[in-house]
């Protein structure tokens, strides 16, 4: 028995100091309730054990603010009291007789920062295990208040980067002083324009950066962020009005921190298996600050100077934009009305507008967005005298501008191709440059090459579509293919059994035409995925960008001397282009009936 005391006490000192130690350095609750408070040096964990809530000071800071962090304390998602930091060790976590989450600095009881519900409640608050902080009322379990919908600086999977039409409530998230000093800075972002939505970075008030519109799969203004750094975001519409981008990562394995720098930039770092694999921050040059070359203004980054105006189009005061201060921009060339313009004035000669095309632009702000093809856009735009530009991106369709066209940039690769409205007399003076330049000049399915006579020809296989027309070069109708030949696919559609495969006809020095879809693979893959898709009419290949389809009439095609792609226009077999499937058909012809004939030869010779 004595033996069996003296265990059982041994037992009971070991139990009683691994408590102690325990309550002491870690945290033994995962919620903090009006009993259970929460005092700096302890931590609540959540269930998946990869974010932690607690008290921490930055690097060369005594100061100690409550946050959320991610495995730790470097990673942080969340910041409670980032302007009202306590002094000492001596702050609480707890829950207040009215239902409110504060933190108290203890000696003196005084509230340093609070949730500030509406309405008393007796609430609990718990770390869930996507980093959220979450106070709900412990009577219905409802959600009264939660960290993802109050952030700091940052954003994590499955948050929501909000913003409601009807109401004009969003969420924002809001920089850090310095990389040290988690106070607010000046930098804020917030989803905007919310028919075509977009982040804005803002300075204080003002509009500093903007990621141009989502189109499901990429920000149009950022094209150095490819789509596999994007995979899982998304955008969503609520019946309330309530739009938000939110993103996920593939895999729980996987996690990632998006972040608004202190000098307004956003970075990207994506854990696996909690380890950092990627880090990631979107440049910024001066040609990404908003509205640098002010209205109708053209900013290139590679240029010098890097703001210029567009063709038509002169600077607004010359005196201040050869001293390089471009925020006045540029307004329309004197004398260069459009027709709308002309014909308030009761002019009765004026000539059709049209448009000049800029590849590789960052749209303008204030996008005016409508469903509908390629086709349609421009017509759209030229019957409406309001209509200053358009463009066309598939997952977006036709987007208009009826106001200054502002923040337009020029990147070397990426972007949309921006139609801006011109009077006729601005088409006709650019004929002694190069015809070949301008829009649309051989019409769809024409070739424009600007050292041959006449300078459009119909590719192989098509023909005038208005023959008389095109004797009289008007080539805009362009080109059809010949009633002779038939795709696969329209002879299916028929009815018919007797279909071979088609191939493709190899341009080379091409510009490649408008209206663009990207889709991802190597060379290899781009053919046969053309072929098994009966919309794609043609593709090309960069090594930069991927594979690049068409699916509606080519246009703007033209013939370089020496630069350009490669661009493989679909043709039927009558044109005698060799195609996959019967190269694959020559070969089987060569293994079975001439290789046998062979071994027979050899053998007479032995």
């Amino acid at each position: 028995m004595a033996f069996l005391s003296h265990n059982t006490n041994d037992l009971f000192i070991t139990f009683l100091i691994f408590c102690t130690f325990y309550s002491c350095y870690s945290s033994t609750h995962n919620a903090i309730t009006s009993s259970k408070s929460l005092k700096d040096q302890e931590t609540i964990t959540s269930n998946n054990t990869n974010f932690k809530l607690g008290f921490f000071s930055p690097l060369n800071s005594t100061n100690r603010y409550l946050g959320i962090w991610y495995i730790n304390e470097t990673n942080n998602i969340w910041i409670a009291n980032r302007d009202q930091p306590l002094k000492d060790s001596n702050g609480i976590v707890t829950i207040h007789k009215d239902g409110d989450l504060v933190i108290l600095n203890k000696p003196n009881g005084i509230i340093i920062w609070s949730t500030n519900i509406s309405t008393p409640t007796n609430s609990t608050a718990k770390l869930d295990d996507a980093g959220n902080l979450i106070l709900r009322d412990i009577n219905s379990g409802a959600t009264i208040w939660d960290s993802f919908t109050h952030p700091a600086d940052a954003a994590v999977p499955t948050m929501r980067i909000t913003a409601n039409q009807v109401t004009g409530k969003k969420i924002s998230f809001v920089s850090r002083k310095s990389d040290n000093d988690p106070s607010s800075g000046h930098y804020s972002a917030s989803l905007e324009r919310l028919d075509a939505p977009e982040v804005f970075i803002w300075y204080d008030k003002k509009i500093h950066w903007r990621t141009g519109p989502w189109n499901g799969r990429v920000f149009l203004g950022i094209p150095g962020i490819s789509t596999e750094y994007l995979y899982g975001w998304r955008f969503v519409q609520d019946d309330d009005g309530t739009n938000y981008i939110t993103y996920n990562l593939a895999g729980q394995t996987m996690f990632g921190i998006l972040s608004l720098t202190p000098h307004g930039t956003l970075k990207i770092v994506a854990y696996v298996n909690k380890k950092e694999f990627l880090r990631l921050e979107v440049d910024q040059n001066e040609c990404d600050f908003y509205g640098k070359c002010g209205p109708f203004g053209c900013c290139d980054n590679s240029s010098v100077p890097i703001c210029s105006c567009f063709d038509g189009f002169e600077p607004k005061n010359s005196v201040k934009w050869s001293s390089r201060n471009w925020t006045n921009g540029c307004v329309r060339t004197a004398g260069m009305n459009l027709k709308c313009e002309m014909m308030k004035t009761g002019s009765n000669e004026f000539k059709q507008d049209g448009f000049l095309v800029n590849r590789n632009m960052k749209v303008p702000d204030f996008v005016e967005r409508s469903d509908g093809d390629q086709d349609n856009c421009g017509a759209g735009c030229l019957a409406n005298c309001s209509c200053l530009a358009y463009a066309y991106d598939p997952s977006i369709g036709c987007m208009y501008w009826s106001s200054e066209l502002i923040d337009l940039q020029k990147f070397p690769s990426g972007g949309v191709d921006l139609f801006i409205r011109v009077p006729a007399e601005i088409l006709s003076l650019g004929v002694d440059k190069n015809e070949c330049d301008f829009y649309g000049k051989c019409g769809p399915f024409g070739n424009c090459d600007n050292s041959s006579i006449p300078i459009c020809k119909c590719l192989e296989g098509f023909e005038p579509k208005n023959l008389e027309e095109w004797n009289l070069t008007n080539w805009t109708n362009g080109c059809v293919m010949k009633e002779e030949l038939n795709l696969k696919c329209k002879i299916l559609k028929n009815g018919s059994n007797e279909v071979l495969q088609e191939g493709f006809k190899v341009y080379h020095n091409m510009k490649v035409p408008y209206f663009a879809e990207r889709s991802y693979g190597n060379q290899d893959k781009c053919g046969t995925d053309c072929l098994a898709n009966c919309s794609c009419l043609a593709y090309a290949y960069d090594s930069s960008i991927g594979c690049v389809h068409w699916s509606g009439d080519l246009i703007g095609l033209q013939n370089f001397p020496h630069v350009g792609v490669d661009l493989f226009i679909r043709v039927p077999v009558e044109l005698g282009i060799f195609s996959l499937f019967l190269v694959k058909r020559l070969f089987l012809f060569l293994l079975t009936t001439v290789t046998p004939i062979i071994n027979q030869f050899t053998t007479l010779l032995y």
